[in-house]
């Protein structure tokens, strides 16, 4: 994971989302990606184009897993900081900030190790999303000599945040 920064702020039009992507994935910046969230077009799920934007490039669609509404949000927390802390991958979590917006940052092993926002955004409040990267040809991703999974890329102890999933 590198980290990136976002280059565009605010609600619409903000993309850490992309910058998370562009982390993720090594690339030398969020422009890199294109900013899903704002750019695609009426009727289109941006996840979706998201996840086939990453299946198309690096072989990894997306999965998003968020707590319905009403439900025991502790309780889904603590399920997935447990179930991704021992897979040791990267997600990307959706987050509210002092902002009052919605940021998306990237956690590994239940803690935050990278806030695409330029100095760092004062979160609070919990995680509200959970979007993860799985290969979609296992063996192929884990052959390839020129993209290491995003779960395999080391990760550099000095981005470490003291964040949680669940604070």
């Amino acid at each position: 994971m590198k980290p990136i920064f976002q280059t565009k702020f605010g609600a619409p039009g903000g993309n850490c989302f992309a910058a998370c992507i562009a982390s993720v994935f090594e690339l030398d910046s969020a422009e890199d990606v294109p900013n899903f969230c704002y750019d695609t077009p009426d009727g289109k799920d941006w996840m979706e184009a998201a996840s086939n934007w990453c299946r198309e490039r690096f072989g990894f669609g997306l999965f998003t897993v968020r707590a319905p509404e009403g439900a025991d949000y502790d309780e889904q927390a603590r399920y997935m900081r447990n179930f991704f802390a021992r897979s040791h991958a990267y997600m990307i979590c959706g987050v509210k900030t002092t902002r009052g917006v919605l940021h998306a940052v990237i956690f590994r092993d239940g803690k935050l190790v990278h806030d695409p926002y330029p100095g760092g955004s004062a979160i609070v409040g919990r995680v509200v999303d959970f979007t993860v990267f799985f290969p979609i040809d296992p063996v192929a991703a884990r052959a390839s000599t020129t993209f290491a999974c995003p779960q395999m890329v080391p990760d550099n102890p000095s981005q470490r945040h003291s964040a949680d999933v669940s604070a």
